[in-house]
């Protein structure tokens, strides 16, 4: 294998760590992307490439498009996952349970989530 191939793998495999840190499952989150409105269009632009126009629900994902990838069917920002907005209050009530402090939990949050 090449360099560039064993960077790719072990950069997939660091972002899959990344989702199995959340309250959520590698499984809902892929079930609930591709039934959620906005991020099934995220997640197949991001595949196959964007449109020339952008409907406004889409242009935060547009803006940061070159940093978005797929892992798992999961989209990722970065090293953070994109959670669906059927998911995010599970997610924050995690974060809240953790009782580690407002301005802790909203960098631990801003570390593994997006949106």
């Amino acid at each position: 294998q090449d360099e560039s191939t064993q960077a790719e793998g072990a950069s997939a495999i660091f972002n899959l760590s990344q989702i199995g840190i959340l309250p959520v499952t590698c499984t809902e989150l892929q079930t609930v992307t591709r039934n959620d409105p906005v991020l099934s269009k995220v997640l197949r632009y991001t595949r196959y490439g964007w449109p020339e126009e952008i409907a406004d629900e889409l242009k935060p994902y547009y803006n940061r498009s070159s940093e978005l990838c797929i892992e798992a069917n999961c989209i990722m920002w970065g090293i953070r996952v994109v959670v669906p907005q059927k998911l995010r209050q599970r997610v924050l009530e995690e974060l809240h349970t953790s009782h580690m402090g407002m301005n802790k939990m909203k960098v631990v949050a801003r570390s593994f989530v997006w949106r």
